[in-house]
């Protein structure tokens, strides 16, 4: 047998974390309650989740610096905010930040003189026609009510509140305080000084946005205080966008009301707009929120808080380089767990690392993030996200104008890994009647796509495929994506037919097409049977941490000998050796390890084994043994290296060698390296990467990522090695890595010996660096 007893690797059943105990995973949205809230490293396993109902679904409103600092209102604003407060039924108040607590003699923080009072009404530029001497709509409102009223309601506003100034209200004396109730959301339109934000807190406003631009709130500040801020810097585009009415109300089916739509996640407003943009084309905007600056709340808080509304089915967001790897997982997670999808615009490699970017990629796949390139993809990608049920099936079918044409979306769609199964040439169908080749695709249960490439050679045949496939998906589960290609936009067949259904997820390129509906497959395929890594994550140290402890040097390298010990302790076999301080003892622990034996020299600052000359194999007599002990300190002393002994190791049997090791990555903690070792490794020099946690699955799919994973199913002949074995070392190693955090700053076993299937894997060599 190999190694220690403690190493003997299991192959069978589920494991989702080497070492640790399993438990049963809580219900979505809902933290185990006799779960601690920490694993083992003692970072969070559960998310916070901000209660955003003052922002999406608010009852009360207060509008704070509605004035400039001329006394004359923010009329674009106040129009904005009327408007959206008036669609979700809130009613919506006015306060001024001069009264509530700031210097009258100007604003806080800035140089512009304090607001005055509104003592005329003026022409609104926007309205020229309308005077301050024509009456409001409602005689009842007049404009010898205002001063007296401590607010306007909604309820109370014309039924166009940006006819005129004179139904504005006036700059209000009012404090928060003296409001009639609490709102559920301030909206700041200046700046947020600490005894603004200090007497909503007294109010206990859950909620403020600040929409302007603040360089007084840094990104990243407290996030327990109240109110919770949004922002700053927001703006005010997402507010009401989902007020106003939709250009295409989209059929009965999946996008008719009370569906659930988009949620989506901006940095800025113009970063938004683009994707916002979609509810012109029938796509339902369930929520649109604005990150801004992130001083306070911050993405992935927003994510989470959007992943659990009930009328939110897909998460388009642009995601900035990552500060809290851990909470934007859990994010990632609680999305997982909902079956929803999230779809991302990331923002590349942290600090411009290229290791680190890779490892940022790595961890949202490996949460089933969607990652694609630009806002032209994610508008793409979560629009098809939006329309489309499960799949049915994951085989692709073509539906094409012409064969030349089917056969080119053919090629492109397998290049891109879809399995096309069917393809039929609607243009030899003739005029008028029933199309018995889209029904025979429709009809094919192996098939869960369709793809319409359009135009096609005339008008009347392209308006008769675009009817068909939206009278189709009107009755089927397969989904229909329709490629228009044409540069045309304003044909009735594109703009009328395809945009107008609800069903037929319609692309203008075959690029973006092929890519949404990959990732539409390949969510589902990743949510169904979902696990939480981090319901399995080990919470309590295991008894291997004392013997590990104890082998740690602060801020020093282990030698061989002490590194593979600590190997030992979590599991991850070694071969039988002896570290032995003189040549007697050298023969006498080769006869206990069994020659042939493997004799190295043993330091702590010692690498490089075999290129400085202190590496022997396939010694096999007492002579030889005694001989190379001589040998091998005689090159130490030459080479001024300090030695603690020279190991006597047992010669493994001939496998494949690999590279594992450990790193702490600064925005997503200890990080699992995997990758071919030996002359291979300067072929395929790549590595995989696995964030803590994660569970037997992900380890295998690292080792799937690898170019060369076949030889792991065994090549000219060769047997197939033990992926098993080697899988179970990613976990193992991933447990001292959690266990030991902050203790030990780099690992690596070069290389991982992995045997004939069964047989297991054993580190030859390991390095070892304290913290």
């Amino acid at each position: 047998m190999l190694g220690s007893t403690h190493g003997t690797l299991t192959t069978g059943g589920h494991r989702a974390l080497a070492g640790g105990e399993s438990r049963a995973p809580a219900p979505p949205g809902q933290p185990a309650s006799a779960a601690p809230e920490t694993d083992v490293s003692g970072r969070p396993l559960h998310p916070q989740v901000p209660d955003l109902n003052g922002l999406l679904r608010p009852r009360s409103i207060v509008v704070l610096d509605a004035w400039d600092a001329e006394g004359e209102p923010r009329t674009e604003a106040i129009r904005r905010l009327t408007t959206w407060a008036e669609h979700l039924g809130a009613r919506l108040y006015f306060a001024s930040p001069a009264a509530t607590g700031l210097p009258r003699t100007g604003v806080a923080g800035t140089d512009r003189p304090a607001p005055g009072r509104r003592t005329s009404p003026t022409e609104l530029p926007e309205r020229p026609g309308i005077t301050a001497t024509e009456p409001p709509e409602r005689p009842d409102l007049a404009v010898t009510e205002l001063p007296g009223r401590p607010a306007l309601t909604t309820a109370e506003l014309p039924e166009r509140p940006d006819l005129a100034a004179t139904e504005l209200p006036e700059r209000p004396d009012l404090t928060i305080a003296e409001l009639p109730e609490r709102p559920d959301l301030a909206v700041l339109l200046g700046p947020a000084p600490p005894s603004l934000l200090a007497e909503l807190a007294e109010a206990e406003v859950p909620l403020a946005v600040v929409a302007a631009a603040d360089l007084a709130l840094p990104r990243g500040g407290a996030r327990s205080a109240r109110p919770r801020l949004l922002g700053p810097g927001t703006g005010l585009d997402a507010f009401g966008v989902s007020a106003g009415p939709e250009r295409h109300g989209g059929s009965t089916g999946r996008t008719g009301p009370g569906t659930r739509g988009i949620a989506l996640l901006s940095r800025s407003g113009a970063q938004g707009l683009p994707v916002a943009g979609l509810r012109e084309v029938g796509v339902r905007l369930a929520h649109w929120v604005v990150s801004g600056g992130e001083a306070d709340l911050g993405t992935a808080e927003l994510l989470c808080s959007l992943a659990e509304q009930p009328d939110v089915s897909v998460l388009a967001c642009f995601l900035a380089e990552p500060r809290e790897g851990r909470a934007l997982l859990l994010a990632a997670d609680r999305a997982a767990r909902r079956g929803i999808p999230l779809v991302a615009v990331t923002a590349g490699a942290p600090g411009g690392s290229p290791r680190a970017g890779a490892v940022a990629e790595a961890a949202l796949r490996q949460f089933g993030v969607i990652q694609v390139g630009g806002t032209d993809e994610l508008q793409d990608t979560a629009a098809l996200l939006a329309k489309a049920g499960p799949p049915v099936a994951e085989g692709v079918g073509v539906y094409a104008p012409s064969g030349d044409l089917g056969e080119e979306v053919r090629r492109r769609a397998e290049a891109a890994g879809l399995r096309v199964r069917a393809l039929a040439d609607a243009g030899a169908m003739p005029e008028g009647g029933e199309r018995p080749l889209l029904d025979a695709l429709l009809d094919d249960p192996g098939l869960g796509v369709v793809i319409c490439p359009l135009p096609a050679a005339s008008p009347a045949a392209t308006e008769r495929l675009a009817r068909d496939l939206a009278e189709a998906a009107e009755r089927t589960g397969t989904l229909l994506c329709a490629v228009w290609s044409s540069p045309d936009g304003t044909a009735a067949a594109y703009r009328d037919t395809l945009l107008g259904s609800g069903r037929v997820a319609t692309f203008r390129t075959l690029a973006t097409c092929l890519g949404a509906v990959g990732a539409h497959l390949a969510h589902h395929r990743f949510t169904t049977g979902y696990r939480s890594p981090f319901d399995e994550a080990p919470r309590t140290p295991s008894p291997s941490l004392r013997t590990a402890e104890a082998l740690l040097v602060p801020g020093e390298r282990l030698s061989e000998h002490a590194a593979k010990r600590l190997l030992r302790a979590y599991g991850i076999r070694v071969p039988r050796e002896k570290l032995v301080t003189s040549a007697a003892a050298a023969v006498r622990a080769a006869a206990q390890v069994g020659y042939p034996v493997v004799m190295k020299a043993s330091g702590a600052r010692l690498a490089h084994k075999s290129e400085r000359g202190l590496l022997r194999t396939g010694l096999t007599s007492a002579s030889q043994v005694r001989e190379t002990y001589r040998e091998l300190t005689a090159q130490a002393q030459y080479e001024g290296v300090a030695l603690d002994g020279v190991l006597v190791c047992q010669m493994v049997p001939e496998g494949a060698e690999w590279v594992v090791g450990v790193a702490q990555d600064p925005v997503f903690g200890p990080t699992v390296t995997v990758g071919h070792g030996g002359e291979l490794r300067e072929v395929l020099p790549e590595l995989a990467y696995g964030v803590t946690p994660f569970g037997t699955e992900r380890a295998h799919a690292m080792l799937r990522e690898l170019r060369g994973h076949a030889l792991l199913d065994g090549v000219r002949g060769r047997p197939p090695l033990d992926a098993d074995a080697l899988a179970e070392v990613l976990l193992r190693v991933q447990r001292l890595a959690l266990e030991l955090d902050g203790g030990l700053t780099g690992l690596d076993i070069d290389p991982l010996r992995v045997l004939p299937r069964g047989q297991g894997a054993v580190a030859l060599n390991v390095r070892a660096v304290c913290g």
